[in-house]
């Protein structure tokens, strides 16, 4: 890999390239596009974790990766296990990599990876099974339906652990299905998870494993969105597909039909900009780095959006990211560091792959 600029040395705003690998350089050929990614504070580092899984035969890598930010460098956690394998299903339908039974199938993690601060780990609420075309998995009983699990890795030692919620668990796969690219956010105050997905608005309680599902949402298409806890205890649902006339939604759960919607109609600064699936960064409490595509779709510009004061701020500051790293800017894992002030990026779809950083101020 090529480290370009440590995350230290990045202090001029605007954007930072901090390093680059080979599309080739083993073991980081297997990280992916469809990877999620999560800031860990403790560790100073972006976490990474998800795989393609689209066509059959192949060869996916589950194991975490991380980004440390502060020597610039990748990290693989744990070895890929093997596929096709031993990967299983056992009795009652858990879907395991090994006989060990302590790691995932390879699966997606686009915007599904979640911080868990008080347990130390990342979560992953992706429907494990979905986009995965396997073939001769072992199955240890009669059962052949995939049983939906939510997977935790502890980053400190480096172990998965699963959660299936024992007679509740077709609250976790009602709460599950068919989220691929939306986005899902841990509300700590609810102690449950929330997504707006295929415009359903979904919660899945932690600790009753009761599931909700609330209201349709036919202006907000929630693929490859982004989603924020505010400190209100609201949550924020933006960007996504349709995000060019409605770049944000904004709902209290206790009264989720009066959402509140932001329009781009209504924001003379942003016109020509497309925001469809533009990548969102919370940098404050009520603070964010919105990335958009500029008119001729050949670089994207930096904005800052307040939410209490409703302001967008052309920062000037563009990004001549490749052709495809703009087109297809829903590829981009999207972070933010308060220690180092810098909005990290990872590419790894085509071209040239890394990690990029937009430094606000």
């Amino acid at each position: 890999m090529n480290i370009v600029t440590l995350a230290v040395n990045a202090t001029t705003p605007g954007f930072h390239t901090l390093s680059t690998i080979l599309d080739s350089a083993a073991p980081f050929h297997f990280i992916t596009g469809h990877q999620g990614s999560v800031y860990v504070p403790e560790k100073r580092a972006v976490y990474l974790f998800g795989d393609e899984t689209h066509g059959n035969p192949q060869q996916f890598g589950n194991s975490p990766y991380h980004f440390n930010l502060a020597d610039g460098r990748v990290y693989r956690d744990r070895p890929h296990d093997p596929w096709p394998g031993a990967y299983r299903l056992d009795a009652a339908g858990r879907p395991f990599a090994t006989a060990a039974k302590n790691t995932p199938w390879a699966m997606h993690g686009q915007r599904q990876i979640l911080w868990m601060a008080a347990t130390g780990e990342f979560l992953v609420a992706y429907e494990s099974t979905a986009h995965a075309y396997w073939n001769g998995q072992i199955l240890e009983g009669s059962v052949s339906t995939p049983r939906q699990v939510l997977w935790y890795y502890n980053v400190t030692t480096r172990q998965w652990r699963w959660e299936d919620g024992g007679a509740n668990n077709a609250a976790i796969a009602s709460f599950l299905l068919n989220n691929v690219g939306g986005a899902v956010v841990y509300h700590p105050g609810r102690n449950s998870l929330i997504s707006l997905v295929n415009e359903r608005l979904r919660e899945l309680n932690l600790t009753t494993f009761a599931f909700s599902d609330y209201s349709y949402f036919p202006r907000q298409y929630g693929i490859n969105n982004y989603g924020f806890v505010l400190p209100d205890g609201r949550v924020m649902f933006a960007g996504g597909s349709n995000a060019d006339a409605d770049p944000y939604v904004i709902i209290d759960m206790n009264a989720p039909a009066d959402a509140t919607w932001g329009l781009k109609s209504a924001v003379p600064s942003l016109s020509g900009y497309t925001l469809s699936m533009a990548p969102w960064a919370k940098i404050g409490a009520n603070e964010f780095v919105v990335l958009v595509k500029d008119p001729k779709n050949v670089q994207m510009r930096a904005f800052r959006f307040n939410l209490s004061t409703l302001a967008w701020t052309d920062t000037g500051h563009n990004w001549p990211a490749s052709s495809e790293a703009v087109t297809t800017a829903y590829w981009l894992m999207t972070d933010y560091s308060p220690e180092f002030n810098l909005v990290t990026f990872a590419w790894f779809k085509n071209g040239e792959k890394g990690f990029y950083a937009y430094k606000p101020s």
